[in-house]
């Protein structure tokens, strides 16, 4: 088990990085409160650009790490994306699968890496196209991840 410093909600929040096993093929991280399934922690205690370090050393996992999280906000969450990015295909399929999962009384966690790269606004800051998206072309991501979680905190 590996601890890795993710402060940004808090300034000593923390998540659980645990290696595969014998028993268990993908690496697994436990977030907390920095990172859910489509979404971020508010930025209560640091700024933008300490939480967007934090994120970005999330994303460096292995695209295969399971990602379990504090809270299960992940239809908002993906609702809120498609706020943002309306024709967002692999944000769609995500939300759709979550309704059906809550439909049949199943977890919706968790999730990979890969599908958090793909899918979460808060993980793609830096990407042209949501960017373009906010009207922040030439914005940096942490002027973006800014903009993003002022909306997300009164979606």
């Amino acid at each position: 088990m590996q601890v890795i410093a993710t402060p940004g909600h808090t300034r000593t929040s923390v998540c659980y990085y645990m290696l595969p096993t014998n028993d268990n093929k993908n690496s697994i991280v436990w977030t907390g409160d920095t990172l859910f399934v489509g979404g971020c922690g508010r930025i209560i205690e640091c700024d933008a650009e300490v939480m967007w370090n934090s994120l970005n050393k999330l994303a460096s996992l292995p695209e295969q790490t399971l990602v379990y999280c504090g809270h299960d906000y992940t239809v908002e969450n993906y609702e809120f994306a498609l706020t943002i990015e309306p024709e967002n295909e692999a944000v769609k399929q995500c939300l759709k699968r979550t309704k059906q999962a809550q439909k049949e009384a199943r977890p919706t966690a968790p999730s990979t890496i890969l599908q958090e790269r793909l899918t979460n606004p808060f993980l793609r800051a830096d990407a042209p196209e949501l960017k373009n998206a906010l009207h922040m072309p030439k914005a940096s991501p942490v002027e973006v991840l800014s903009e993003l979680r002022r909306r997300k905190d009164v979606f």
